[in-house]
């Protein structure tokens, strides 16, 4: 079964990251740090201190962390978004108050701005996950600074795919502004989720009370070793982001003329996502690929606020994407 489901680097982990990683395997008699804190590392290193950063256990345990500390009790979000923010919400007593996208599926800056004013976090995927909804960050910046009462936490997770990442990124912002925080998966772009490694970056003080809510030894002794000797790697991602990029271009220019196909949104991420025909039937598509030896997100399935047919296509490599490219131009919609 060909996966591109799952939203992962496909080239990733390389061999430096194995090789290191079975060397590790010799000290798992042993405890990880307690709390893993990083202070040596060149991961944009023009933006960070070294007290800027934290691991977490997966970017769950990053939102639980972040929550937990605040300790506050309303939280805004855009829906559809990535599922874990609500279940660390609920995990942590929080109400949840929803916008939902219009028909563009874009971020608005004056609903978000007035959602500020009504809760005390805002949570934004950026790019969103499913939807590919992404706000500048010198909007996102002028949102911020005029709600200095509000929280926020930005999802970066998807972004990181971008070959301008270090140009889109609001790590920057986080040593001068005190109510946000950046989280970001390494187990998605370095293709390493069953190790488990999330990031938070903010600002000294924030990371302090952070480290005072973390589960000792929640971060296992791979993650350990990762993030204290190989989060510079994410510094030499631009080859491989090049790749990746290059990889789904080739394929969306073969599914553009399918009937299947109605809309591809595309922003050089992990993934596109692909509106449907409205004539196909939804989940007899899906029954297609999937007996035919690929999986792809069935979207609709997962978020319900979704009006439209809609998939997500991760990206993969050159020859499964060639087979799905095929799978999607054989497919004929039925009355």
């Amino acid at each position: 079964m060909i996966d591109l489901s799952k939203n992962t680097n496909p080239f990733y982990p390389n061999k430096k990251i194995l090789k290191i990683m079975k060397k590790t395997v010799f000290n798992i008699k042993s405890y990880p740090e307690s709390v893993i804190t990083i202070n040596k590392i060149n991961f944009l290193n023009k933006y960070l201190l070294k007290n800027n950063i934290i691991a977490t256990n997966g970017t769950m345990d990053a939102m639980n962390v972040i929550l937990k500390t605040l300790n506050l009790k309303k939280l805004g979000i855009y829906s559809p978004t990535f599922w874990g923010i609500e279940y660390n919400a609920k995990l942590n007593g929080y109400d949840i108050s929803k916008i939902y996208f219009k028909d563009n599926l874009e971020y608005d800056y004056k609903e978000l701005n007035d959602l500020s004013k009504k809760v005390n976090v805002i949570y934004l995927c950026n790019y969103n996950n499913p939807t590919l909804s992404y706000l500048s960050k010198e909007k996102l910046c002028q949102l911020i600074k005029n709600n200095p009462q509000c929280r926020y936490i930005i999802d970066e997770t998807v972004l990181a795919f971008n070959i301008n990442f270090n140009d889109m990124t609001f790590i920057e912002y986080i040593k001068d502004l005190k109510n946000v925080d950046i989280i970001i998966s390494c187990s998605k772009i370095f293709g390493i989720s069953g190790i488990r490694l999330g990031l938070i970056f903010s600002n000294e003080d924030n990371i302090e009370q952070y480290k005072k809510n973390i589960y000792v030894y929640s971060v296992n002794i791979f993650a350990n070793t990762f993030a204290k000797e190989l989060l510079n790697e994410f510094d030499k991602l631009k080859t491989v982001r090049i790749k990746m990029k290059k990889n789904m271009d080739n394929f969306i220019s073969k599914i553009n003329k399918s009937e299947v196909i109605k809309e591809v949104k595309n922003r050089g991420a992990s993934f596109i996502f692909v509106e449907l025909n409205t004539k196909i039937k939804y989940n007899e598509f899906i029954k297609y690929l999937t007996k035919s030896g690929i999986k792809v997100s069935d979207t609709n399935n997962v978020y319900n606020d979704l009006e439209k047919k809609y998939i997500r296509i991760s990206v993969g490599h050159k020859r499964e994407l060639n087979k799905l490219a095929k799978l999607i131009n054989n497919y004929h919609i039925t009355n």
